[in-house]
């Protein structure tokens, strides 16, 4: 791991990678970009995931991530593009410092997922959200 410390840009994005979350992604503290989109990631977003402080694009969109948001990811203050989205992510999005700088976009496709007030339920699509309010 070593030789990588100080790796930029790491996008290993449809490759079908399956199993958990390497951890020593986390150790690359000099990351700016991670792309891991499209594979077949499981388990939890590990909590020291804000170690990637100087990240400024997190993309783990469509694998099979499953449990909480960390709040942990409220400080990665240089974190200017986000994408969660078409997981298996729950409870609340963590809804303080950088993460309110993301729109439900960035999280949809979660159907156990919910946050801020202009998330709605974030499993459901759009259209989804006009119907069940134009039955309300």
């Amino acid at each position: 791991m070593y030789l990588f410390q100080n790796l930029l840009k790491h996008k290993i994005n449809r490759n079908n990678f399956n199993g958990g979350f390497l951890v020593e992604l986390t150790k690359l503290h000099g990351l700016i970009v991670l792309n891991l989109s499209g594979n077949q990631i499981s388990g939890q977003i590990p909590e020291n995931i804000s170690s990637l402080h100087q990240s400024a694009s997190l993309d783990l969109s469509s694998n099979m991530l499953s449990g909480v948001i960390p709040s942990s990811m409220e400080s990665m203050s240089f974190l200017s593009y986000l994408n969660f989205s078409n997981n298996s992510l729950s409870g609340m999005v963590p809804y303080k410092g950088q993460m309110t700088t993301f729109t439900a976009s960035a999280f949809e496709g979660n159907p156990h997922l919910c946050g801020a007030p202009h998330f709605y339920f974030l499993g459901q699509s759009s259209a989804d959200m006009s119907q069940s309010e134009a039955t309300e």
